[in-house]
């Protein structure tokens, strides 16, 4: 399944806003609920001016993990509930 990086990750290994990629694979882990969750996807990179090696890889694979964002919810009756939202920075 072709993807598109959404943020900057590790320049260096080309990890960049706008790079290609096909999902190689990914990890679950059990979430809070007992349900399982995305943990870590892993993508093999497109067009790269050169190729990018991690250990234990094949060519041009790289590991992308959640980034958390935390926001506010105000209610009409001034209460707040805090959110904490996980995903992996992927179109």
């Amino acid at each position: 399944m072709p993807v598109i990086i959404r943020s900057n990750a590790a320049m260096e290994l080309g990890i960049t806003k706008g790079q290609e990629a096909v999902v190689y694979r990914w990890q679950t882990a059990v979430g809070s609920c007992n349900q399982l969750i995305l943990d870590t996807l892993f993508v093999e990179l497109e067009k790269l001016p050169k190729p990018v090696k991690i250990n234990g890889l094949p060519d041009n694979v790289v590991p992308l993990i959640c980034n958390s964002t935390s926001t506010v919810c105000s209610f009409t009756d001034d209460s707040e509930l805090q959110i904490l939202r996980s995903q992996i920075d992927v179109l």
